[in-house]
């Protein structure tokens, strides 16, 4: 330690006799590393943009590109990888599954085993995996609206169970805790979906979510609890993209305002048809069988032979025989049935209803350009004229937009023209500060603000280099400054000339200190000094080899 005190302290002595230029020149090069190794640390420690763990292709990659591009986010299709920014990673995944943008089965977790080792066994690579699958799910569950801190803790059971021990099923339980509120069941529902789908075998009614501030436990809602919610989903869905496609169609009329309500029939129908044909009879099996005896007798042998013991009547011939046959069928009758299954989710809107307000400067602009002239105004009974006549072909032209004829069971819907004053708003167009350039500022700004957070690293490395050029810089002209150098009379130590020459002084001396008083020192004087100074230094460089000469100094004395 004191050895590396003593290399300091020597080397701030060393700065303190360098100019002002070295030490410019050390600051700017120190400077230049700081960058150099910030440049470094911001380029190499990770990869700015990563694959999101989608499907390649279908509509979840569609969807997830809409998204992007709907929330100004940057990113880069590479082959068939979307890139994104790497600290968005999980912050746009839980964004896209609390969308329903995408389904959680749907994440790819292959990512997770790219450092698997052939050397670990079986049963340490599932329990890898499955740590590595709660903490990505932990993770992106934590980037939900609303939601701080989240833990994941998914129980596996092993499949292979002994003899007699039941068959469990896994089951997981999740601890949020929520930024300040609590939480909602459209994040409960969120959240179980998301891990259940990531697991197999993960059943939704076996996730747990448990608030870590309220200690409340939530379950997922079943699909018969979801129907009051699938009505409003739907409804608003279907409102928001017929306003959104007539805000397109009138985008020609400024100011326009226009409301939708929609009908919508969510009721889930499933319907079964079987139709009869007239009935058939055809043979399942058959059996038959055929059985024949015949039994014939001859004539004796010729020969002389003893005929003692022999039947009389049986020493004729004669003849016996036996016929018989049986069959069997089994027939079956069956009639021909053709089955229908039919099954409507539903989700169609059934009626439509649409309500347009006009600003009244329209109507006015209409009425000059009729004119030919931008100066016109109308009367009154004028303009309601005009009014009516421009309403009733704005309804024309909207109505086809909203026709739900095609669906059985609909009723066509109703659109509303009507006419608003637009005082307030027309002085802030005309003026030079309208509302046009407001909304450009404000869009200016937050696209500003949205973007700042990405640029920050770029604006503290442009500022590192800006600072380093200014004191390179600052070396250069300080270094190509000519100092004055002093002359020769000045070196020589001539005194200045008299400015008149009609003087007979040669020169002034100046005011001086009075001279020392001189000493006369001997050889040994001399001596002592220099070893006084030889101590004082070997003192302050060397105090530890000091004080052992002065105690070995000290031992000889004695």
């Amino acid at each position: 330690m004191q050895v590396l005190q003593r290399s300091i302290i020597r080397i701030l002595n060393q700065l303190r006799t360098l100019n002002s230029t070295s030490k410019l020149l050390i600051g700017s090069m120190l400077v230049i590393l700081a960058m150099a190794l910030l440049l470094v640390s911001v380029y190499t420690a990770k990869p700015s943009m990563v694959a999101l763990p989608i499907p390649n292709t279908g509509e979840a990659r569609t969807r997830t590109i809409a998204y992007l591009e709907t929330a100004n986010i940057q990113f880069r299709e590479s082959g068939n990888d979307v890139l994104v920014p790497a600290e968005q990673r999980y912050t746009i995944l839980a964004n896209l599954t609390d969308n329903q943008l995408i389904e959680p089965d749907q994440i790819d977790f292959d990512s997770l085993l790219q450092d698997d080792s052939p050397f670990r066994s079986r049963e340490e690579n599932r329990k890898r995996y499955l740590v590595a699958k709660m903490n990505v799910l932990a993770r992106t569950i934590s980037q939900m609206r609303g939601v701080d801190e989240a833990t994941v803790v998914i129980d596996q059971p092993v499949r292979s169970t002994p003899i007699g021990q039941p068959n469990l099923t896994p089951s997981a339980s999740v601890s949020v805790k929520t930024a300040g509120s609590e939480m909602n069941q459209t994040t409960v529902d969120a959240i179980a979906r998301l891990v259940a789908g990531s697991h197999a075998g993960l059943q939704i009614h076996r996730v747990q979510v448990i608030d870590a501030r309220t200690g409340r436990a939530f379950s997922a809602r079943n699909e018969s609890d979801l129907s009051a919610t699938k009505y409003m989903d739907i409804k608003l869905a279907a409102e928001k993209h017929v306003t959104n496609t007539l805000q397109d169609y009138l985008s020609y009329i400024p100011n326009v305002r226009v409301a939708v309500n929609a009908q919508v029939d969510t009721a889930h129908e499933e319907s079964r048809r079987n139709t009869f044909s007239d009935a058939i009879v055809a043979p399942v099996s058959e059996k038959s069988e055929t059985y024949n005896a015949r039994n014939m007798r001859t004539a004796s042998e010729p020969g002389v032979r003893s005929n003692a013991g022999v039947s009389i009547a049986d020493s004729g011939g004669g003849s016996s025989e036996v016929s018989r046959e049986s069959s069997a069928a089994q027939m079956r009758s069956k009639i021909p049935s053709d089955i229908t299954h039919r099954v409507d989710h539903k989700g169609y809107p059934l009626k439509i209803n649409a309500t347009v307000s006009v600003p009244r400067s329209y109507f006015v602009g209409v009425y000059r350009a009729e004119q030919n002239d931008p100066a016109a105004e109308p009367d009154e009974p004028t303009l309601q004229t005009l009014i009516a006549s421009e309403s009733e072909r704005i309804r024309i032209d909207v109505a086809p937009l909203i026709e739900t004829d095609a669906i059985e069971g609909a009723m066509p819907g109703v659109v509303q023209v009507s006419m608003y004053h637009d005082f307030a708003l027309a002085s802030l167009i005309d003026g030079p500060g309208g509302a046009g350039g407001a909304s450009a500022g404000s869009a200016g700004l937050i696209a500003d603000a949205g973007g700042s957070g990405a640029i920050v690293r770029y604006v503290s490395l442009g500022g590192l280099a800006l600072l380093s050029v200014g004191m390179m810089v600052l070396l250069v002209r300080k270094a190509t400054v000519r100092e004055e150098l002093p002359t020769i009379e000045e070196l020589v130590g001539l005194p200045p000339s008299l400015k008149n020459e009609d003087s007979d002084l040669v020169g002034e001396a100046g005011e001086t200190s009075l001279p020392m008083e001189g000493m006369e020192l001997d050889e040994q004087a001399l001596q002592r000094q220099q070893m006084l100074k030889q101590i004082n230094d070997l003192t302050l460089e060397a105090p530890e080899q000091s004080a052992s000469l002065l105690k070995r100094w000290m031992k000889n004395t004695e």
